[in-house]
């Protein structure tokens, strides 16, 4: 929470990305409590918050997974404003008004993913890029996730098996330089020392199935990285693995950054990538080409570049502001 501290002084609104689950549960009241602690010697919050939902039901179709009511009903429990978007308003210009058939055509696009790690992986991308583009609408600079040690480790791993390694730096540093900066308060602790947390403080959060829930090891990428840290984090003499890969992933920069973002994902690009990935790109009929990640570029193959995932690109500021070539 230092990083979030340190700019108290201007008193910036922030998102809280949450999901239900025990993290998010648990990072929300934290956050609640500074807030708490600070009115007893001021007359206004440390952090104004704001309280962001993605309802993935829609799109996944999971048995058991329409939490998103019972979700909001916990966060509002907080006295904050909650705002729920499905995913598929990242397909809209305007994400607070709900438009018409993008629903279905997201879930054409997802289902059209060969594997679960694909759809893992355009699932995430998608919603990140609804969180960002959430918190510019709202002009808010600052989003955190309640990523625990673990959770932060696989979604690491993840990323460089997945072939987003170079966009690591920017994803994890503390208060890297970008807009919005993301934090993650909890990525020091443990699942169950957030989980004794939950417990003292009687805090009760909602499950939501994933993709790869009750699914075995080697369903997807991340489903195989979790399965790996965790027998890492199990082993009495390997315990500390998952922190020092942590250390290790701050101490990464982005020198090699070509200063150019990805279309779809916003992440740095390497020079590399600048020069050699480049999709074409339609959309209301006119063509152009983007810039894309080597990650995104599989996506956009595999998914097709329909208008669907086109209209996310064209809908991004840096896209129409001409981040193409």
């Amino acid at each position: 929470m230092n990083a979030l501290r340190e700019t108290k002084a201007s008193k910036e609104p922030l998102i809280c990305a949450f999901s239900g689950g025990c993290s998010s549960m648990a990072l929300l009241h934290l956050i609640h409590g500074c807030n708490k602690d600070h009115l007893k010697v001021e007359t206004d919050t440390l952090f104004p918050v704001h309280v962001v939902h993605i309802d993935l039901h829609p799109v996944l179709q999971l048995e058991n997974g329409d939490t998103s009511a019972e979700v909001c009903q916990r966060a509002q429990e907080f006295g904050y404003p909650v705002h729920c978007y499905p995913l598929s308003r990242v397909l809209l210009e305007d994400i607070d008004k709900p438009g018409g058939d993008e629903e279905a055509a997201l879930v054409e696009v997802v289902a059209s993913a060969s594997s679960v790690s694909m759809k893992e992986q355009l699932v995430d991308v998608l919603l990140r890029v609804l969180l960002a583009r959430v918190a510019r609408a709202k002009n808010i600079a600052r989003i955190v996730y309640g990523h625990s040690a673990i959770c932060s480790a696989v979604h690491m791993f993840t990323m460089t098996g997945e072939g987003r390694g170079f966009a690591i730096p920017q994803s994890f540093n503390k208060g890297h330089a970008m807009t919005p900066q993301l934090f993650y308060p909890l990525r020091e602790f443990l699942p169950k020392e957030i989980a004794m947390y939950a417990h003292l403080n009687s805090l009760a959060p909602v499950f939501t199935p994933t993709l790869t829930t009750g699914a075995p090891k080697k369903a997807s990428i991340s489903k195989l990285t979790e399965a790996f840290i965790n027998g890492l984090q199990n082993n009495p003499t390997l315990s500390h693995t998952t922190h020092t890969l942590l250390r290790i992933s701050e101490k990464l920069d982005s020198s090699l950054s070509a200063g150019v973002e990805c279309a779809l994902c916003e992440c740095q690009l390497s020079k590399r990538e600048v020069e050699c990935k480049t999709t074409t790109l339609q959309h209301t009929g006119a063509e152009t080409t983007a810039r894309v990640c080597y990650s995104c570029n599989n996506i956009l193959a595999e998914c097709g570049k329909s208008d669907v995932l086109v209209r996310s690109l064209y809908f991004a500021p840096k896209f129409r502001q001409g981040d193409v070539g």
